[in-house]
């Protein structure tokens, strides 16, 4: 073999050495993605079962539009059968990523499968307002603290502000104006986001709370959260109204 077959014999190799390697490290992807597969969870059918979150996403979605106080009196009424079915998913108290929870459903009923974990995450994160929105403010403190132990919101931290906040929300309507202070400064304390400190000055400025607003979001004046933003331009409007 002379120099010249010798180096085409070499190139030959490695050009075959490179592509066992890529074919290699394409059937890894491909199994690691079939693994995935495997293993997220999925929805079931089950006889003899309540189907909870299946009927509970299904009728709050009919209900979104249905009227103001309606989808937050439904889900009072129905959250208790649904936090026990995802109870049963949660394993050593791990928390619940809702995009990845079981779903059981009834046969005959698949024909929604594939858009139920998305509903059922969409009126999770509305609930606040649905809540609000049907004044069932005693409620609200007990399904929010519920939630913010079920719920990872490690992704989501609009989500999990707003839980938060709904918390202290609630106090302020109910009238518990020192629980409703207490709770909000502990949460900003221990470092809650500017968007919760912009939900307490949002209570605050309802209730007229001016002096006390003003006080909060001096400490906040070069922050670049829209909600700050909002209750800044808010403050100054109802100031300028008392002139």
């Amino acid at each position: 073999m002379n120099k010249k077959q010798a180096m085409r014999l070499a190139k030959k190799l490695a050009e075959q050495e490179a592509a066992k390697q890529a074919a290699q490290e394409t059937a890894g992807a491909d199994a690691e993605k079939a693994e995935k597969k495997t293993v997220e969870p999925q929805i079931r059918e089950e006889d003899g079962k309540e189907c909870a979150i299946h009927d509970f996403a299904i009728k709050m979605s009919e209900l979104e539009w249905a009227g103001d106080d309606k989808p937050g009196k439904y889900m009072v009424a129905h959250w208790p059968a649904v936090r026990e079915e995802l109870k049963e998913q949660m394993v050593d108290g791990q928390k619940l990523d809702f995009h990845e929870i079981r779903i059981r459903i009834p046969k005959g009923s698949l024909e929604r499968e594939r858009s139920l974990r998305m509903d059922f995450c969409n009126v999770m994160n509305a609930c606040d307002m649905y809540y609000e929105n049907a004044e069932l403010y005693e409620e609200m403190i007990p399904l929010f603290r519920e939630l913010l132990e079920i719920r990872d919101l490690s992704k989501d931290d609009l989500t999990r502000d707003n839980y938060l906040s709904a918390i202290g929300v609630a106090y302020h309507y109910l009238g518990r104006k020192d629980e409703r202070d207490r709770y909000f400064e502990e949460l900003l304390a221990q470092g809650a986001s500017d968007y919760v400190a912009g939900k307490y000055a949002d209570v605050l400025l309802d209730g007229n709370e001016l002096e006390k607003a003003e006080k909060l979001l001096a400490n906040y004046k070069d922050s670049k959260e829209d909600m700050i933003k909002y209750k800044l331009e808010e403050l100054q409007e109802l100031k300028d109204a008392k002139k």
